[in-house]
């Protein structure tokens, strides 16, 4: 599973990036996570709002940081 976190690398970009490496490290959940800067690739994806999340390609969500539960929710952690 490939999860991309798009944003500028501000405050709530870096934390959904850190939410997404905890849940998955604490649920031995394998994902290749990368953090995309680049505002001109960010938009090409269609992104209005960051911090985004994409999963193999979808967006999933955008404009604020996840909860544990809601990360788990869309990676189907129980």
């Amino acid at each position: 599973m490939k999860i991309v976190i798009a944003g500028s690398g501000c405050a709530k970009c870096k934390a959904t990036e850190e939410t997404f490496r905890r849940v998955c490290a604490a649920a031995n959940f394998i994902a290749d996570i990368e953090h995309l800067y680049d505002m001109r690739e960010i938009a090409k994806l269609g992104v209005m709002l960051t911090p985004a999340v994409l999963i193999d390609g979808k967006l999933v969500m955008s404009g604020k940081v996840p909860a544990d539960q809601d990360v788990k929710k869309l990676l189907g952690i129980s």
